[in-house]
């Protein structure tokens, strides 16, 4: 279950762990960049070729200014804590590459709380664009190579292939259905849909006697 949580930490996903990285030039580049997110809403066909709508929620890096900071910590100090430092390089994959590898990653925690102070070795606070200048020192360093699609990183098209779940409303009905992801996460690359394809399921929830018209009999059977 904590490596479960740790993976999801790192896909954008709530957990009692902190994202860390053994990579400088990483911890760098995102020292260096500020994390923005808003919901995306696009009118798409089903396999059917019945118009549905749906909702994702968009995000992405842009430079950042001002004063960024680098958190050291102190792996023998998570130790005498009784905290782990989770080396997700250790997940691999038969093909292509997850997000963990691309970004060196590390999970700390589980945590109750923030970070304890002591596990700090030392806080390093120096401008964005001195944080920008060592990551560009390794040109490889960007969204597409830190943040893999779907097409590359097949743990993300795993978690992306999840069902969408229909989003319930009051009022009268619209005669279009809404939907998100049943697990909402961040996604970096918002391609238009315009008509999924048979891989792609939509779960909507409603009792059976409604689904069928006034008057129709429904039968049961029971074996013993």
């Amino acid at each position: 279950m904590a490596i479960d949580q740790a993976i999801l930490q790192r896909y954008g996903w709530r957990s009692f762990f902190l994202d860390a990285t053994s990579d400088p030039a990483v911890a760098c580049w995102f020292a260096a960049n500020r994390y923005h997110t808003e919901p995306s809403g696009e009118l798409i066909e089903d396999c059917w070729e019945d118009p549905v709508c749906i909702r994702r929620e968009r995000a992405w890096y842009e430079p950042a200014d001002g004063q960024g900071c680098l958190y050291v910590i102190s792996r023998k100090a998570l130790r005498a804590r009784d905290l782990n430092a989770v080396d997700l390089l250790e997940i691999t994959t038969r093909e292509g590459q997850h997000r963990c590898v691309a970004q060196s990653a590390f999970m700390v925690g589980p945590l109750k709380g923030n970070l304890p102070d002591d596990c700090v070795a030392t806080r390093i606070h120096a401008p964005s664009a001195v944080f920008a200048a060592y990551a560009a020192r390794n040109p490889a360093l960007t969204v597409d190579q830190l943040l893999p699609g779907p097409q590359t990183d097949p743990v993300l098209a795993a978690l992306l292939s999840i069902p969408w779940v229909k989003l319930e409303h009051g009022g009268k009905d619209v005669g279009i259905d809404f939907f998100e992801r049943g697990l909402p996460l961040p996604e970096y690359e918002v391609r238009s849909l315009r008509r999924t394809g048979p891989g792609s399921a939509f779960y909507r929830r409603f009792w059976l006697a409604d689904s069928v018209a006034p008057g129709t009999r429904l039968a049961t059977s029971r074996s013993s």
